[in-house]
């Protein structure tokens, strides 16, 4: 069962980079006609920092399938998926945040 949530999670990491490149998408158009600086770019930033934390998503994921001894020196430490999964999705997330709303801001003020 725990294989089966492993992978679940890791196909929504896939979505969110998905999402990522939309945005991207969305927003370089949105840029282009307002003539804002290219703040789109911000979306690679993110779509990459989601990628690291789905690739140590799938090596944790791979690592149910091993015998706990049989696991590797650093794959066995928590502050290595740390580092590499839960560091790379929040900077990822708050590059992302920060990207749609230089650009979409304007949506939550609208009345």
């Amino acid at each position: 069962m725990e294989l089966i949530i492993a992978m679940l999670s890791s196909s929504s990491l896939i979505s969110a980079i998905y999402v990522s490149f939309v945005l991207k998408e969305l927003s370089w158009k949105l840029g282009s006609v307002t003539k804002m600086p290219p703040y789109y770019r911000a979306f690679y930033l993110m779509g990459g920092l989601l990628f690291i934390a789905l690739f140590a998503r799938l090596m944790k994921t791979a690592l149910l399938l091993v015998p706990a001894e049989a696991i590797p020196f650093p794959l066995n430490l928590e502050g290595f998926y740390v580092t590499t999964y839960h560091i790379p999705m929040f900077l990822g997330m708050v590059v992302g945040l920060w990207a749609t709303l230089k650009y979409w801001k304007w949506l939550l003020e609208e009345r």
